[in-house]
């Protein structure tokens, strides 16, 4: 199960990329295409909602583990690259901020 969290963790490294792009094109277009960095914000919060969905999706993984040892361990690997992630998280939020001020 741990290539699967892996393969989960740089999913949802790949989504939240997404929507960091797509927030600057949307910070980008704002002022002269309105509609357009509307879309392209839209389009952010849904690779935020796909990083979500696999994050629900890795801790159901989780705890369908029986083995104790294997779960602790499993649990500290999650935590550990939900903690890489949530910095990037912080930063889309940011962005989102500004491109809502």
């Amino acid at each position: 199960m741990t290539d699967e969290l892996k393969h989960i963790s740089a999913g949802i490294a790949d989504e939240l990329e997404g929507a960091e792009d797509y927030l600057l094109d949307a910070i980008k277009h704002k002022e002269y295409y309105p509609k357009l960095a509307e879309k392209y914000a839209e389009m952010s919060r849904q690779e935020l909602h796909h990083a979500e969905e696999l994050y629900d999706i890795g801790c159901s993984m989780i705890g369908s583990v029986t083995d104790e040892a294997e779960k602790s361990r499993l649990v500290d690997m999650w935590k550990w690259a939900w903690d890489m992630l949530s910095e990037k998280i912080v930063r889309i939020k940011a962005i989102e901020d500004m491109y809502k001020g």
